[in-house]
């Protein structure tokens, strides 16, 4: 998910606050919320009364029935979330790919971005 999308499943919401984040329904219905860059309120449906949490870029929650966990996405979970079928043809634009990327190399500082950008276009020009 990209941009101003609010998300529900049976157990959270998830507000966004100009967002790219995944979130997966997993068949054991634990629910894993992976925010790439930008931030997530999320809100339990049930139990917790009006608890929230936050979640930001590089960060993932990680929904039980019974808790909420937020910990530090992995480097290899966010390869894996990058290289998925989520990003498959990835067109966003380039500020929004370019901050995805900030926050990959502040995690990850040597590490490579697992997304090649293509080349911007350039104008031929021809001198007379």
């Amino acid at each position: 998910m990209s941009g101003p999308v609010t998300s529900c499943t049976q157990t959270i919401t998830a507000a966004v606050r100009g967002t790219t984040y995944t979130l997966e329904i997993k068949e054991d219905g634990q629910e894993v919320l992976d925010v790439l860059e930008g931030e997530v309120e999320v809100q339990r449906l049930r139990g917790d009364g009006q608890r929230q949490w936050r979640v930001r870029g590089g960060e993932n929650c990680l929904v039980g029935l019974q808790r909420v966990d937020i910990r530090p996405l992995q480097a290899e979970e966010f390869d894996r979330t990058l290289r998925g079928w989520a990003f498959q043809g990835f067109r966003q634009d380039d500020r929004k790919l370019e901050r995805i990327q900030q926050v990959y190399a502040r995690l990850y500082p040597n590490r490579r971005f697992p997304i090649r950008r293509a080349p911007k276009a350039c104008t031929a020009v021809t001198l007379a």
